[in-house]
This record gives C-alpha cells, sequence and structure tokens, in this order.
C-alpha cells in the first residue's frame, strides 16, 4: 500500500508518474502525423486559405504541434463525443490535461494532449446530446436549438454522415460566432462539433496554443489500414473485439471478417472500431495518461487487461497508460450560471455545458475550474489506476491490491 493520499487534485496530478516512449511509437506519431497532413482535406475544405490555417491550428495540425506530439514525452489522452455540446464534468477533460501537462518537472517532456473524438455517434447519443445546441444566444439568453430530428427513424444515423449544419445563420454568442466560423470548414457535422469545441476550449483557456493535436477515431483508424505495421494489429484487434462499416445509409453495420477491410487511405468508405479497437490503436502511441469518466474507471481494468495480452500476442512491449478517472463534478461551483438559463437547462434536464460557461466567462472559464487545484482531489476525481501490465497497477513503484484502494488520489 502506498502512504496517504494527497490532499489536493493539484497533489494529485502531480504525482501522477511518467512512461518512456518506445522508438516504434515515436515512429507511429511521425506516420501518424505525415497521413494527417496527406488526408487533412477529407475533414477540412480548403476554400478559404485563411480559415482554413486557422482551423489546422486549432485541431494541432500545423507543423509546430504536430511535430511537438512526434517528440513528446507525456501524451494526456482525453476522447470526447463529436457533439455541440459537453455537459458538466465533460467540459473539465482538457482543463485537466492542461493542468496535468503543467505538473511539477514535466515541462522538459514537452508535454501534450492526444484529443481522440469519437465521431461516429450517432443522434441518440443521450450523454451528448448531439440533435440539440444549448447555448447563449446574442441577447445573452441561454436557449435550446434543435438541430436534427429525434424520430426513431433517423436517430442511428451517425454524426459523420450528417451534413454541416449552417451556424452562422443563427443568431450567436461573441465567442460562438468565433467558433462557428472556425468550424465552417468541416466537411460533416462531426468534424464541425470537432473544430466547435476546439474552439471553445481555446477561448476558454482550456487548452493552450499548440497543446492538443486532435486525431478523431475515423482518421485513427484510416491512418492504421494505410499503415503497413499497424494494419495487422489493427485486424487482430478486430477479430477479438468488432469493426464496423458506415453504410450507405448513414447508420453503422457489423463488418463480417475484418480481413477484408479496404486499406486506401483516401476510400470513402469509413471503417470505425469497437471501443476496444480503438483504445488499442490509441495505446500504440505511447500516451502517459488517459482521462475518462466513471463509465470509464469501471470497464478500463479489464480492458487495459486484455490489450495487454493482445499486445503480448503479438510481440509488442508497450507501457498501458494511466487512467485518471472524472467521477464527480462540481459543476455549480466551477462553472456556474444565472437562474433564468438555470431554468432553461433544467427543464432538459441536463448539467451547464461548456458553450454556455465560456460565453459566460471567456478565459476565465480555465481560472474557475483552477479554484479546484487546492481542494480535496476526491471532489473530481476518483481512484487513479496507474497499470503496469495486466491487471496490476502501480503507483510510484508499488503495487496496489486495487485501484480503489486510492480514493481520490
Amino acid at each position: 500500500m502506498t502512504d496517504a493520499a494527497p490532499r489536493t487534485l493539484r497533489a494529485a496530478l502531480d504525482q501522477l508518474p511518467t512512461l518512456p516512449v518506445p522508438p516504434h511509437a515515436r515512429a507511429r506519431r511521425g506516420r501518424l502525423a505525415d497521413h494527417i497532413r496527406a488526408t487533412e482535406g477529407l475533414v477540412l475544405r480548403a476554400d478559404d486559405p485563411g480559415a482554413l490555417a486557422a482551423a489546422r491550428a486549432s485541431l494541432g495540425w500545423d507543423d509546430a504541434a504536430l511535430h511537438r506530439f512526434v517528440e513528446s514525452g507525456f501524451v494526456i489522452h482525453t476522447s470526447p463525443h463529436a457533439s455541440m455540446n459537453a455537459f458538466g464534468q465533460r467540459a473539465c477533460y482538457s482543463w485537466l490535461a492542461r493542468r496535468v501537462m503543467d505538473g511539477s518537472a514535466r515541462e522538459f517532456l514537452r508535454p501534450i494532449q492526444l484529443r481522440t473524438s469519437l465521431t461516429h455517434n450517432n443522434l441518440g447519443d443521450l450523454k451528448w446530446r448531439p440533435y440539440a445546441w444549448w447555448r447563449r444566444d446574442g441577447g445573452g439568453r441561454v436557449v435550446k436549438d434543435s438541430l436534427f430530428s429525434r424520430n426513431h427513424a433517423v436517430r442511428h444515423k451517425t454524426l459523420l454522415s450528417q451534413p454541416p449544419v449552417d451556424l452562422l445563420a443563427i443568431t450567436l454568442s461573441t465567442t460562438d460566432t468565433h467558433a462557428a466560423r472556425l468550424a465552417s470548414v468541416a466537411r460533416n457535422h462531426a468534424y464541425q462539433c470537432v473544430l466547435y469545441r476546439a474552439a471553445l476550449e481555446h477561448l476558454g483557456g482550456c487548452t493552450a496554443p499548440g497543446g492538443a493535436v486532435e486525431v478523431p477515431f475515423d482518421l485513427l483508424n484510416r491512418f492504421a489500414l494505410a499503415d503497413s505495421e499497424v494494419r495487422p494489429i489493427l485486424v487482430a484487434a478486430a477479430r477479438a473485439s468488432g469493426m464496423k462499416v458506415i453504410g450507405p445509409d448513414g447508420e453503422l453495420a457489423a463488418v463480417p471478417d475484418p480481413g477484408d477491410l479496404t486499406p486506401a487511405s483516401g476510400a470513402p468508405t469509413q471503417y470505425v472500431g469497437s471501443n476496444e479497437v480503438n483504445f488499442v490503436l490509441t495505446y500504440l502511441l505511447a500516451p502517459g495518461v488517459v482521462i475518462g469518466g466513471s463509465h470509464m474507471a469501471e470497464y478500463a481494468p479489464a480492458m487495459h487487461g486484455r490489450i495487454h495480452a493482445l499486445y503480448a500476442s503479438l510481440g509488442l512491449d508497450l507501457p498501458v497508460p494511466s487512467l485518471l478517472p472524472v467521477v464527480r463534478f462540481p459543476v455549480d461551483h466551477a462553472m456556474p450560471v444565472d437562474p433564468e438559463g438555470r431554468r432553461v437547462l433544467d427543464a432538459s434536464s441536463v448539467p451547464n455545458t461548456l458553450a454556455i460557461a465560456v460565453a459566460d466567462h471567456g478565459a476565465g472559464l480555465a481560472r474557475l475550474f483552477d479554484r479546484l487545484l487546492d481542494e480535496p482531489a476526491g471532489q473530481v476525481l476518483g481512484a487513479v489506476a496507474v497499470f503496469g501490465g495486466a491487471g496490476t497497477e502501480r503507483v510510484s513503484g508499488q503495487v496496489l491490491r486495487t485501484a480503489r484502494e486510492q480514493p481520490g488520489l
């Protein structure tokens, strides 16, 4: 057992261990960066060079950010769903990643956030509610816009299959106007959501300039299919836990034999792995910490054990990253909203959301979140699981029987 858990969130973040980055993981990052450069036209329209450059910088697809990603000694991974909303604790993940990056003695590692947005979610995603948008309008009122029908006939359509929404036709707040303009170069609504959220997180001070690289899971799967070294790993993982394809109807369908996947990087067919396949691919890039929610805190230990076993069966020697679970979040304290806005949100049974918080506080949002750093870590975090291998959790080299024996670490 370890000593008593740190009393503050700041201390818990500072104590997170770093992992060595194997040379082959850096080489994969380099090939992925080249793939992003070569295929960005599948994500972004190029008809407005100025808007394209701004979108590239927001996604971390400029040369400086991609170089930092390749060379970084400490990558912090987050995986939000594509949506115009980020409710409650989901609004703080990038801020938390930035504060992990700011931890003591980490600057020399050139830390960076890797954000692998899940873009193949469907319109019926009840955790992120992409069918609607809660925001402040140009007059400062909290409003809800219905973006898509919730009819049963369309709820299984993926966001990747939906065209961009004309956001600039709506009366918007100043911050949303900026974010919507940046997102206007997206090829579909999923990428529009990714760009919109990235812009908000920069405006709110939650992401530093050049501090994050966005690699949507569909793009990561496309890279894996095109890469001669990664493709066999993807196929092995997909045979174990499943692979899907977005059909002509915009819905997901199972792939009977993952060995038959089309490898061409520019192919119009969009393959997406299961949750476990996507983490198999992500961990090939050697992140040091994964930030997730309470659901991930439940399934990650078993999943990490299976991933470790798969890697071992393929002759791969890769460390499995620590899990930093955000299982509770004092929303009213960290991102307060006025009583009238609260009534609108309560009518939909949703907590405050990133768009409203950034409209209200701008770059001051990160400073509001910073108040949590000197409060008990247990107000935000569950048990921090530091995995040393298949089913083994380690903190500072000491083996624990269970990660839950470190509450609030």
